[in-house]
């Protein structure tokens, strides 16, 4: 009888856990094998939606690299999603970077998995002002392409540390990548603006010629950290 009632207990458990799972839907993803130091990545990009009704906050991220035949290369938990609540509806997104060191070729990591999960709260995270946002050539010695906005302190307080997170996506809206800077030596105080931004990674540049594709769009959310 107590192993019957330890079991309804746990199930108790595990079902509005999935059921929250559902809320939360992963609705685009990309994936890339690039080069990490004397071995391979995998890069992982994905875009969340809330598909409930109601403000639902992302508590955990889950993600795992197989090769060819499915064995398992390389696992670990998702920190990085911004923004962390979201409203019915709205979007939220991530990148993984995960380096296999047995991984002597691209060929060696040929697949993977993500998941998140999350649960209902009463009000959303602030989130800040951001516009023009753009991608701009960089001239001069050092070239490239780089992802940058204005964000404005659009609150009472002074943030700690603001993250602005990029959302790249194609010509038809297919998500590309995601990338993310940090405000880490700019103060923005209470109605003041900056730029912020980040250069685009050359091996996902490389990665993106390669499939093709072409960048045509970015969105921009800044959160705190």
């Amino acid at each position: 009888m107590k192993k019957i009632v330890c079991a309804l207990m746990a199930l108790a458990l595990i079902l509005p856990t999935a059921a929250l799972a559902a809320d939360l839907e992963i609705t685009q993803e990309a994936f890339y094998v690039t080069p990490f130091l004397n071995y391979y990545a995998g890069e992982i990009f994905c875009e969340v939606t809330n598909t409930s009704d109601r403000i639902m906050k992302i508590t955990d991220g889950q993600y795992e690299l197989y090769d060819a035949d499915g064995a398992s290369l390389n696992s670990g938990s998702i920190y990085s999603i911004y923004p962390h609540t979201l409203g019915p509806g709205e979007k939220a997104y991530f990148s993984v970077t995960s380096g296999v060191k047995d991984a002597t070729s691209a060929a060696y990591i040929d697949s993977y998995s993500v998941s998140v999960v999350g649960k209902p709260v009463d009000e959303k995270e602030p989130e800040y002002e951001v516009s023009d946002v753009r991608m701009e050539e960089k001239s001069g010695i050092i070239r490239g392409t780089r992802l940058a906005a204005t964000v404005t302190n659009n609150s009472e307080e002074l943030p700690a540390q603001l993250y602005l997170t990029f959302a790249v996506f194609n010509g038809e809206g297919k998500l590309l990548f995601v990338t993310a800077a940090s405000s880490m030596g700019l103060a923005l105080l209470p109605g003041n603006s900056g730029e912020m931004g980040m250069d685009i990674d050359r091996d996902i540049i490389t990665a993106l010629a390669d499939r093709g594709e072409e960048m045509a769009s970015v969105v921009a959310i800044a959160t705190g950290w």
